[in-house]
């Protein structure tokens, strides 16, 4: 049995016009969603595991569709598995539609451990759920491009089936629990606010384009806001969580300073471990240190949305460069000199092109800013406090030596 059919091992096809090739598609393309989910798993898991359940949480019908829906998945892709292998197709497909049901079954798995665990959708299963469907599109349309029946045939059908499954199970994912506001866990204090802010709760898709702040728009659209209006702070952001967390880190690094200077007094004296008498003089707080303690990973993940509106940015005006010359193509100075008109497709993709890269272009730069601005407020937070409790540390002890 051969592995790629007789178009090889080629990225595009030279027998469809605006079509990979079948090989291309089974051996790479399909299957990246699928061995993202399955190395994802493992660690996933061990970290539900660890969080532990949720209380509160019961099966409902969300769950049970969604759950319905991911087994027709799988069902769809061993039933394809079963045509593909009675129909002896190369094995590139049949072992893409392995890699399917293994990673529909992972995903269910998932789906159990996320719905008991975690208050809100997993961002895992819902980017492989949309790449699964978005990817599905290609080898769907080839099968049947390929069929002399077309959708008459069964393996086309159970492709096409497959893609519209895949994607009710993504818009079901995007479905948040009923309660999960109220969803806690036994051992963690929740923080209790007036207003809370529903970001904690949105989901991956919901962050990234900024649905969750659509209630409060809404508002300001029909009345001016005031300030009972806005929401509190997102708990991550809020100043004593993090005064506590830098606090532990500032008291770590003197504690492991005052041990280096301890070893260093034993072996210039000569005397038994804990017998130095040499008093530790504390260091000065590195605001560095704790600036990136703080936010420094986070800010480093601004990284991403900036390097992805820059390449937007970057193609933007080439796009916009092969339209004015499609567009060109079909004036009467080009007809004079014989230039051949471009095909009507290529223009109704670079507008689509255009369209695109200003959508996600606004949502990259607004990813970027929105994580400097809470790295801002967060380090804002912190520095405040340390300076207020060193205000008070001083005044306390001026007091004393005034009394």
């Amino acid at each position: 049995m051969p592995f790629c059919d007789a178009e090889d091992w080629g990225v595009l096809s030279t027998k469809r016009s605006l079509d990979f090739t079948t090989c291309f598609q089974d051996s790479l393309l399909t299957v990246v969603p699928s061995v993202l989910l399955l190395l994802g798993t493992a660690p996933r898991l061990f970290k539900l595991l660890q969080k532990g359940p949720l209380e509160g949480v019961k099966f409902g019908l969300w769950f049970f569709v969604k759950t319905a829906f991911a087994t027709v998945a799988l069902a769809l892709q061993i039933a394809l598995l079963a045509v593909l292998v009675k129909r002896d197709y190369p094995s590139s497909a049949i072992l893409s539609c392995v890699l399917y049901v293994v990673s529909i079954l992972a995903a269910l798995i998932l789906h159990y451990f996320e719905h008991f665990n975690m208050p809100n959708s997993s961002s895992m299963l819902l980017v492989y759920w949309l790449f699964t469907a978005l990817i599905s599109i290609f080898p769907t349309r080839t099968r049947i491009e390929q069929s002399p029946n077309g959708l008459a045939d069964s393996l086309p059908l159970l492709k096409l089936l497959f893609t519209v499954v895949a994607s009710f199970v993504f818009g079901l994912e995007n479905i948040t629990k009923p309660n999960h506001r109220s969803l806690t866990r036994p051992d963690v204090d929740k923080v209790v606010q007036a207003k809370p802010s529903p970001e904690p709760h949105a989901n991956l898709f919901s962050h990234f384009t900024f649905v969750w702040v659509l209630p409060l728009l809404n508002k300001g659209k029909m009345k001016t806001l005031r300030m009972e209006d806005i929401w509190s702070l997102h708990p991550k952001m809020l100043s004593y969580p993090l005064l506590l967390s830098t606090q532990a880190r500032i008291n770590a690094d003197e504690a492991i300073a005052r041990q280096k200077a301890q070893d260093l007094a034993e072996k210039k004296t000569g005397t038994a471990p804990g017998e130095t008498t040499d008093t530790f003089q504390p260091q000065k707080i590195r605001l560095f240190s704790i600036l990136v303690h703080t936010v420094g990973w986070v800010y480093l993940t601004a990284t991403i949305p900036c390097l992805l509106y820059t390449i937007v940015m970057y193609s933007r005006p080439a796009l916009l460069s092969g339209l004015i010359t499609f567009m060109s193509s079909y004036t009467e100075g080009s007809k004079e000199k014989n230039v051949t008109e471009q095909p009507v497709w290529k223009g109704y993709g670079l507008v689509l092109g255009v369209l695109i890269t200003n959508v996600l272009g606004g949502l990259f730069n607004a990813q970027y800013q929105n994580i400097c601005f809470q790295c801002s407020i967060c380090a804002r937070g912190v520095f405040n406090s340390l300076i207020y409790r060193k205000a008070l540390r001083l005044s306390s002890s001026n007091k004393q030596e005034g009394m």
